[in-house]
């Protein structure tokens, strides 16, 4: 029970470390994004305003800086003369603007001749739209002194904008303060809750109702864990119970997977005498937990099922073969990570797993370890090689898709073999054997590093060759030494 319970606050402290990391990354997101968006509605201000400033500084420049105009074409030339001749007033025909040079009268003609019209028919050009009608006068903006046309068109100062996150408000940073209680009142305590309640009705049918006998016990064992299904289903559909029913269901897989697993193994409970039919049925029963907790696609309720299916086979075991529970569970374990890409989840089935055997040998050998040898010795060696084996099948055989998941792989990957050789050391009663073991697995270790499909991934390539070669290292002092001290065997 102490055990569970340590495992657990590790679980909560390292969930606790995972979410603020990610609202960091969040934060951080925003803030850039917001960054982004300001400095593109700057660029967009000042393509604006540029817009607006280039046609008043083609007309007002030149007159401010005392420069002639630029001289358009000769045939634009005539057109724009025969149109300001056009729209002057009769009273004054010899005032021009300031822009324009001022236009002599015409002189009287010696013939009588027709008077020249307003604006001269200009032959039609192939490919040239025909010219507009004649237009009534206008008001021309290109009229007004050049003070007012630069006051009109001198484009605004934008001031820059701060590209710094806006302070935090009060209410924001209360939210921040009582975050962790809200975390623990609306999530953790509702999975405190199901593995309290869990471990209990565990212990309840292992140590107490002995009038009901087995059967009844088995039976009442079924009846809670499918109301716990039951129910957890029903509320999963409830938007606001959702997580509550989540982690009923959980609890719900777990608590039906013990009782499938104390028919034959638990003595208050057994009412079967069949090793392959049992272990069959717990196959079954992991296998149908795993697609309906898929089903949801959540980490949470796959992972807190088989935590709790190890925690509760944990608190009984009668003998070796009672571990092979835990390898069909980290079998189920394995191909859920494969398929979901859950690498966070495989760290915690490899600590579960290999505590739990640990937990067995130390009920059996006591704290020292083995000081001869045992009835269980091969069967318990096979089972934690299979262990490191199938894990080590996994990391070779994953494609994480980001550096945080090659990380975690990682972090599995030492951890495996870290506890393999723990476990080796706490049962060894061949000291003589550590250098054969320290050299055969870390030949494995290192030609698994060797394989194309490692060498694809280089932090995979190079945890795995230097743990082979520093293992290989470390097999020498143990032929050569002459003493007993050993790590495995």
């Amino acid at each position: 029970m102490e055990l569970v319970l340590v495992l657990f606050g590790f679980i909560l402290l390292w969930r606790q470390r995972k979410i603020r990391r990610e609202f960091a990354e969040l934060d951080k997101r925003h803030v850039a994004q917001n960054d982004a968006l300001r400095r593109e509605l700057l660029e967009l201000r000042r393509r604006i305003d540029r817009t607006a400033a280039e046609p008043a500084a083609a007309v007002s420049a030149p007159s401010l800086a005392g420069a002639p105009p630029l001289m358009p074409a000769p045939e634009v030339q005539q057109r724009s003369t025969v149109h300001l001749v056009a729209e002057m007033p009769a009273a004054a025909p010899s005032v021009a603007t300031p822009s324009t040079p001022p236009i002599p009268e015409p002189k009287p003609a010696a013939t009588a001749a027709p008077p020249p019209a307003a604006k001269p028919v200009m032959p039609a050009v192939p490919g040239r739209p025909a010219e507009p009608p004649a237009h009534p006068a206008k008001p021309n903006w290109l009229d007004q002194p050049p003070a007012a046309s630069a006051r009109v068109t001198t484009p605004a100062v934008v001031a820059p904008l701060r590209t710094s996150a806006p302070k935090a408000t009060p209410q924001q940073r209360m939210k921040k303060v009582f975050a962790l209680e809200e975390a623990l009142g609306t999530n953790w305590l509702n999975k405190l809750g199901i593995i309290i309640l869990v471990l209990g009705v565990a212990l309840f049918g292992i140590y107490e109702l002995g009038q009901l006998g087995p059967a009844g016990k088995v039976s009442l064992l079924y009846v809670v864990s499918l109301g716990l299904l039951g129910s957890g289903v029903w509320l999963e559909r409830k938007g606001r119970y959702r997580i509550l029913g989540r982690t009923l269901i959980g609890g719900g897989w777990a608590l039906l997977i013990f009782s499938t697993y104390a028919m034959q193994h638990v003595p208050a409970m057994q009412v079967m005498t069949s090793e392959a039919t049992n272990s069959f049925l717990i196959l079954g029963a992991v296998v149908a937990m795993a697609l309906h907790t898929l089903h949801y696609r959540s980490q949470l309720v796959t992972g807190l099922a088989f935590l709790l299916a190890y925690s509760t086979m944990a608190l009984s075991h009668d003998n070796v073969f009672s571990l092979t529970s835990g390898v069909i569970l980290a079998a189920g374990l394995v191909a859920v990570v494969l398929r979901m890409e859950w690498f966070e989840l495989e760290v915690f089935g490899i600590a579960s797993g290999y505590l739990n055997h640990m937990y067995w040998l130390y009920r059996l050998l006591g704290p020292d370890g083995a000081h001869g040898l045992f009835v269980e010795y091969n069967p318990s060696t096979a089972l934690l090689l299979f262990y490191w084996l199938i894990y080590r099948v996994s990391y070779i055989a994953r494609k994480p898709k980001s550096a945080y998941l090659e990380h975690v792989s990682t972090a599995a990957a030492l951890l495996n073999t870290v506890l393999l050789l723990v476990s080796m050391k706490f049962q060894s009663v061949h000291p003589e054997l550590a250098f054969f073991a320290l050299l055969v697995i870390g030949a494995v270790e290192f030609g698994a590093g060797q394989l194309p499909i490692t060498r694809r991934r280089r932090e995979a390539f190079i945890v795995l060759s230097t743990l082979g070669a520093a293992l290989m290292v470390a097999a020498v002092p143990f032929r050569y030494s002459g003493n007993n001290i050993a790590i495995c065997g």
